[in-house]
């Protein structure tokens, strides 16, 4: 999603973020060394950790606070982010508690080799690596200013210092440049220091470069990754370039960033900042205030625990709890929802003047399963959790969520479609707004200064620990438990709720062995409804430059003309063919492998263009679907001639020939919006496309065979019909497939993730 960005003054930031203790007026700190600013980024990480340690040690002496250091971390990537797409996080100085804990977390112990004559000594040393699970803040560095993301204030003129020009004590201030007409503070920040002259910092801009617009990036990155820390609402960066800095501060609804100052010139700037944040209590860092480290006692119980549902649910548990610390969640028990409150939509009124608020649930969780990479937005957290009451594994979301009319608690929104019997959805067992021990629910500030909406914490609790689509086994389970999705959307829109969010990531799979016969089984269930929109929001006016939903995912005609059309069924149904084409692109044999896969999915999912804060991609997407092509070509399976047939007459079906139907389906829906396109129509609208209404069909036969379709069954008419207004021909060519009989479904084989090789992969909402 776009980087909401605002830049305040110092002083405004100081006050802003960082209440508390000021540095005492009788203290005098170490000063960074000019000569390690202007010269390469190495020495600086050294400097900067020898400045903030002095910092920290005496404010850990004067205020009894525990000590925080600061280490290099530049060498050494997190061992425990192996297995995601993400580049290493590596920041160069990274701040952490000094505890027993974290310094087993962020040292390694090696050996290096010193040659002394003739003889080898072997030397015994410390690395210090990035440890994200225990990072309080970051530090990031640029010796080259034309790398720098951001405008620096110019060099120093000599005819500008004059007497004016010095503090209280003789020493230069800051230069003075001209009036920056978006600053919020005329000053640079002072306390407990001389003062410093009233300039202030040039306007901030953002380098129209692609170094600085890649090193932003990465900033952004780190920061969010110190945010999936259990837990963090909010996080502290500060970016340092030669002799000035940035303090910045990270939530969910965007950034704020201070005005540069010169840390050399005016080292009080840089002291009164590390003196603050090392005052700060845990939870004025950014911390969750619910959640607290399990005790021993806690965690023995838990690992006691031995009823898991498969051999996959045992594995990725106790991998969780290995890889991170483990941390108690308290849920108030108000948040839970019973089994009548489901069939009936709504939570039940609570009662008012209790005496004392009934005893909270607890969860624990380790490392998370899914984590979003970015540090604003819904910042979304999957975690698999014991329930210490009931004595079960529960899946645990935890994110943030719009203070908006049209979004909608995604608890309220499974209440709604479990009271309209809607299948193949997650079961709530609890959900609500995160409020702390007082009473206050936790939101963003950084929309008071970046606009747009404030950001709630929220939890959502599910009965079902379900594995994610790729664990899927073969080609048939991949159409069946896409089919249990699709069916879901359906009876969700006959319910007046449009999901608005398809993706590969949004659709599961439940195992279970049914209690009738004993025989282990597999449903699809459809997830993650916090986009949803009813019926009655989508009457109102599309709102430009809104697009719901991940990016590589979305209707090809939402990215090509953003703010064209309305979202409306037909385009969560393209979604799901999109879903098709990534995994077997992923898993299956293509025609494209290795450089020319990853160069295929960059071109078919990942390129876009940004123009007025408005980004628009998609043209590869547009170009298949009109035209009816698949994206690829699948190799083996049904299309092998050696394979034998129940009839040598009849051909056999599988993936290649679902995939060509859908791809008709798709030219056949595109031809009858001709008139929509801008690029295809004889007359033009400025008007968004109505959003339509959810069809008054009856509700489908839970049994499949109801009609079968084959690839000569989808021929384009004329005119052409826009078949994806509804889910009946879809759900037609799946019920199909799935009715094939066994010998005349072709399986094609799924092979290893052919995304594991590439370093990134761009799955972020826009």
């Amino acid at each position: 999603m776009t980087l909401r960005t605002a830049q305040i003054g110092v002083e405004t930031f100081m006050q802003e973020f960082l209440p508390g203790k000021d540095v005492p007026k009788d203290l005098t700190f170490k000063v960074f060394n000019p000569a390690c600013s202007n010269t390469r980024e190495t020495p600086m990480y050294a400097e900067l950790c020898k400045v903030a340690t002095v910092v920290f040690t005496e404010a850990s002496q004067r205020e009894g606070v525990t000590r925080l250091v600061a280490k290099e971390t530049h060498q050494c990537h997190d061992p425990t982010e192996m297995d995601d797409y993400e580049e290493d996080a590596k920041p160069n100085v990274t701040v952490y508690l000094e505890i027993n804990d974290a310094e087993c977390a962020y040292t390694i112990d090696s050996r290096r080799r010193r040659k002394k004559a003739k003889t080898t000594i072997h030397v015994r040393r410390k690395v210090i690596r990035a440890a994200r699970s225990w990072a309080y803040m970051c530090i990031e560095t640029k010796a080259d200013p034309a790398l720098s993301p951001f405008m620096a204030p110019n060099p120093p003129q000599p005819e500008e210092k004059s007497a004016e020009a010095l503090g209280a004590h003789g020493s230069p201030t800051t230069n003075k440049v001209g009036p920056s007409p978006t600053s919020s503070s005329a000053g640079l920040y002072t306390s407990g220091s001389p003062g410093t002259a009233n300039v202030t910092a040039p306007s901030f801009r953002l380098v129209d470069m692609e170094e600085g617009t890649t090193y932003m990036e990465r900033m952004s990155h780190y920061a969010a990754k110190i945010m999936q820390r259990p837990f963090l609402a909010y996080c502290f960066t500060i970016y340092v370039c030669n002799n000035y800095a940035w303090l910045m501060r990270w939530d969910r609804a965007g950034l704020v960033i201070s005005e540069p100052f010169d840390f050399i010139q005016h080292p009080q700037l840089l002291h009164s900042f590390l003196y603050r944040f090392a005052c700060m209590t845990d939870v004025q860092r950014g911390c969750d205030p619910t959640v607290a480290p399990a005790t021993e006692v806690e965690i023995g119980r838990m690992r006691a625990f031995t009823n898991y549902d498969t051999d996959w649910h045992k594995a990725k548990f106790l991998s969780s709890v290995e890889e991170g610390p483990v941390v108690k969640i308290s849920v108030p028990k108000t948040d839970m929802i019973s089994r009548g409150e489901l069939e009936r939509g709504k939570k039940d009124e609570q009662p008012s003047g209790s005496s004392e608020p009934a005893p909270p649930r607890e969860f624990l969780v380790g490392k998370p399963v899914f984590m979003s990479n970015s540090p604003t937005g819904s910042g979304t957290k999957g975690l698999i959790a014991y329930d210490a009451a009931e004595d079960r594994l529960v899946f645990l979301k935890d994110c943030w969520r719009p203070e908006a009319e049209t979004y909608h608690p995604e608890g309220e929104v499974y209440l709604h479609l479990h009271s309209h019997h809607v299948h193949y959805i997650a079961t709530p067992v609890g959900a609500g707004d995160v409020v702390d021990d007082c009473g206050g629910i936790h939101t963003t500030r950084a929309e008071k200064y970046v606009g747009g909406p404030r950001w709630r914490h929220y939890r959502l609790i599910l009965e079902e620990v379900a594995m994610p689509l790729e664990e899927y086994t073969t080609s048939y389970e991949f159409v069946d438990v896409m089919y249990c999705a699709v069916q879901a959307h359906e009876e969700a829109w006959q319910a007046e709720v449009l999901h608005r969010d398809v993706s590969a990531f949004n659709i599961m799979i439940r195992r279970y062995r049914d209690p009738k016969d004993g025989i282990w089984k597999c449903d699809g269930l459809l997830v993650d409804w916090g986009l949803c929109k009813f019926a009655r929001d989508l009457k109102r006016p599309a709102v430009r430059k809104n697009r719901s939903g991940t990016w590589q995912f979305i209707s090809a005609v939402l990215l090509v003309f953003p703010g064209k059309f309305a979202h409306a069924v037909w385009h969560d149904l393209e979604s799901f063919v999109h879903v098709f084409y990534w995994c077997c692109l992923r898993f299956h044999k293509t025609n494209f492998s290795g450089h020319g896969l990853r160069d295929k999915i960059q071109l078919l999912y990942d390129i876009h263009e940004t123009k007025n804060g408005i980004s628009s991609g998609g043209w590869e997407k547009l170009l298949i679907l009109r035209r009816g092509y698949q994206p690829f070509d699948l190799l083996g399976g049904s299309l092998d001639p050696a394979l034998p047939r129940e009839e040598s007459t009849k051909p056999g079906y599988g993936l290649t020939e679902l995939l060509s139907s859908l791809a008709s389906l798709c030219k056949e829906h595109y031809k009858s919006l001709e008139a929509e396109i801008p690029e295809l129509a004889t007359t033009s609208s400025t008007q968004p496309a109505p959003a339509a209404e959810p069809a008054k069909i009856p509700p489908r036969r839970s049994g499949l065979g109801m009609r079968k379709r084959t690839t000569q069954d989808v021929k384009l008419e004329e005119p052409a019909r826009p078949v994806l207004s509804d889910h009946s021909e879809v759900l037609s060519l799946l019920d199909g497939a799935l009715c094939t009989g066994p010998n005349d479904w072709i399986d094609h084989a799924k092979g290893p993730d052919q995304f594991a090789r590439f370093k990134s992969s761009h799955l972020e909402r826009r």
